[in-house]
């Protein structure tokens, strides 16, 4: 059974943007994630993911398998109710149990397991991935991974 993720030659042959779906009010998403990374509808500015501030979150020890991770987020806002933020996690191996989330890797690399079925994601600067919620996954990271996210909860 494969993840529910979307592979590198799924996104060669997908053709639409962001911009291409409005939403309710008529905007569409990617100018709306613009503004809360203060980028003026994307017209001027920059913001480098990957020299964003995170503040450190607690681990929950049980969750731990090898080393001694560490995890860190920044909230960024949210955007028709989905929250929009940036979370990373340091070398080691943790369990978690997922929620409906849309990712893209800015930095660092891992494999997710989803554990039951044995299926895989490879995870590296680029990576494009989906998580349903109530997935139990296993993450080993290799190199601390940084994530922009997009979730419901």
């Amino acid at each position: 059974m494969s993840p529910p993720f979307v592979s590198d030659n799924d996104l060669k042959r997908m053709s639409c943007t962001l911009e291409s779906v409005p939403d309710a009010m008529g905007r569409c998403a990617a100018v709306k994630i613009f503004n809360l990374l203060g980028l003026a509808d994307g017209l001027g500015g920059i913001t480098q993911l990957s020299e964003l501030a995170l503040s450190p979150e607690a681990v929950d020890p049980a969750h731990i398998v090898a080393g001694s991770p560490a995890f860190s987020s920044l909230e960024l806002g949210s955007v028709g109710g989905a929250k929009i933020g940036v979370w990373e996690m340091t070398p080691g191996t943790v369990t978690d149990t997922e929620v409906d989330e849309l990712f893209i890797v800015v930095d660092g690399e891992a494999e997710v397991e989803f554990i039951g079925s044995g299926a895989t994601m490879n995870l590296r600067v680029g990576s494009l991935g989906q998580f349903s919620a109530g997935a139990q996954t296993r993450w080993t990271v290799t190199r601390t991974l940084r994530k922009l996210y997009l979730t419901t909860e």
